[in-house]
C-alpha cells in the first residue's frame, strides 16, 4: 500500500462547469451545493456523511452519476479518467496489477454526488477494485490512497515467511507498535485482509525471487551479500520505500539466520 498524489481540488470544481454543459438533470443551479460538498470532503480527508451528502437535490445526483459513464473510451469526460491515470503505473493497494481501473472510495450508486469527484477516484488494478466492492466493509475501512498518510520512514508493513509443499508463503501484517495511529492501523489491516492481498502478492513472490536471487546461487556468503543490498537499494529507491512488499520481504530474509542456498533451492 501507498499513497498517490492527491488531485487539486480546483480541477474538480472546474469539471463541474463542463459536465453541467452535457447533462439534462444538472443545472448551474445545483452546482453551489455540490462545490460545498466537494469542499467538506477534503476538508474531512476523504469522506461525508449520509445526511451530508443527502443535501444535494437527486436530479444533481442523477446527472452526475449519468456523467461517470462518459468518462470511459471516447466519452465527452474521458479527460478526467486520463488525468487520473497519468504516471500511476501499478496499483496503490496491492502493487502488483496494473491500476487501470478507477475505484469509487466512496461508491457511486450510494454517494452518486461524488461519482464525478477526483479525489473520490482512485486508480486501482481490477482484482482490488472488485474485490472491495464485494467485501460487505464500509469505505472507512479500507485505505483511501489521497487522504491515509502512511508513514514513508518506518517500516509498519512487517511478514513472515513458512517454507512448506515447495513453496514460500508469506504473510504480511501491520506492526501495530510501528503504525500507532489506531485508525491508520485499522484500515491498513482490513485493507490487507479485505483486499486479500497475502493472496495476490503470494502469486509473486517465487517469480520475483527467482529474477532477484538468480546472482546469488553460488554461495551463501553471495545469498546474504545479494539479499542485503537488494533489500537497501529497495528500501531506497523511492518507487518502492520501506513498506513495499518487496523491500519487506527481502529485509526479512536478509535477517533470516537459517536462509541458505540449499533451503531456497528447493522452493525458486
Amino acid at each position: 500500500m501507498w499513497n498517490l498524489n492527491k488531485p487539486k481540488l480546483q480541477n474538480s470544481l472546474d469539471d463541474l462547469t463542463e459536465i453541467e454543459k452535457h447533462s439534462r438533470s444538472l443545472n448551474t443551479t445545483h452546482l453551489p451545493s455540490i462545490q460545498a460538498l466537494y469542499d467538506l470532503y477534503n476538508r474531512q480527508n476523504g469522506s461525508v456523511s449520509e445526511a451530508q451528502h443527502n443535501g444535494i437535490c437527486t436530479d444533481a445526483q442523477k446527472g452526475l452519476r449519468t456523467g461517470y459513464d462518459k468518462t470511459t473510451g471516447k466519452g465527452i469526460h474521458s479527460n478526467i479518467r486520463a488525468d487520473l491515470k497519468k504516471d500511476v503505473d501499478k496499483c496503490p493497494m496491492c502493487s502488483v496489477g496494473n491500476a487501470d481501473t478507477l475505484d469509487h472510495y466512496m461508491e457511486k450508486d450510494k454517494y452518486k454526488a461524488l461519482s464525478m469527484m477526483r479525489q473520490n477516484l482512485v486508480p486501482m488494478c481490477y482484482h482490488c477494485n472488485t474485490t472491495r466492492n464485494h467485501t460487505g466493509l464500509q469505505h472507512t475501512d479500507f485505505i483511501h490512497a489521497y487522504y491515509d498518510n502512511l508513514p514513508k520512514d518506518r517500516q509498519w508493513l512487517k511478514v513472515k515467511v513458512t517454507y512448506a509443499a515447495g513453496a514460500i508463503y508469506a504473510q504480511f501484517y501491520v506492526d501495530s507498535t510501528i503504525l500507532t495511529d489506531p485508525t491508520l492501523r485499522r484500515k491498513a489491516s482490513r485493507t490487507i485482509d479485505g483486499l486479500e492481498l497475502n493472496r495476490t502478492i503470494g502469486k509473486e513472490i517465487q517469480s520475483f525471487l527467482k529474477s532477484t536471487l538468480s546472482c546469488g546461487k553460488q554461495s551463501n556468503l553471495l545469498l546474504k551479500i545479494t539479499l542485503q543490498n537488494e533489500a537497501r537499494k529497495h528500501m531506497e529507491d523511492p518507487y518502492f520505500g520501506k513498506n513495499h512488499w518487496k523491500s519487506v520481504l527481502l529485509s526479512y530474509l536478509a535477517e533470516d539466520p537459517t536462509i541458505s542456498i540449499d533451503k531456497l533451492s528447493l522452493y525458486l
